[in-house]
């Protein structure tokens, strides 16, 4: 068998569908809401222009978007880069250049960081700003 993270989250959608995925604070996601989310978030970055092997960036603390990003990306056969949301500005700049990546998402927490690197960001294409969302810390 194939085990791609498109695979598994297609295939825990069926098979599990109702069933709890993954839970944040007082926020809970089904496996068959995770294979809806991730299928809009892969048609979104297929409108963009992300392709195979190409790099999508994230950048906020552990939540549920991040699991939208990684297996919607995973649809599209692309590269989910993690960026570690406790480093400086700098290294975050850093990390995101080395990647090569094309889109960048950031959380509500980070807009500052962002402010002071956006425009040393040399291969992002497109910045995608999420929504505000009750998170554990981590």
């Amino acid at each position: 068998m194939d085990w791609t993270l498109a695979r598994i989250v297609r295939t825990q959608a069926q098979r599990r569908g109702d069933r709890p995925m993954i839970t944040f604070g007082e926020r809970t996601v089904t496996y068959a809401a995770m294979g809806a989310a991730s299928s809009r978030v892969a048609q979104a970055l297929a409108a963009h222009g992300v392709a195979p092997h190409d790099r999508i960036a994230f950048l906020d603390r552990n939540g549920v978007e991040y699991f939208e990003v990684l297996f919607g990306g995973g649809k599209l056969n692309a590269v989910d880069v993690a960026v570690n949301w406790r480093l400086a500005p700098a290294e975050m700049e850093y990390t995101i250049n080395d990647a090569l990546a094309k889109i960048l998402f950031v959380g509500p927490e980070f807009f500052p960081h962002l402010a002071e690197i956006e425009s040393k960001l040399d291969t992002v294409e497109t910045i995608v700003a999420l929504g505000a969302h009750p998170r554990h810390e981590d």
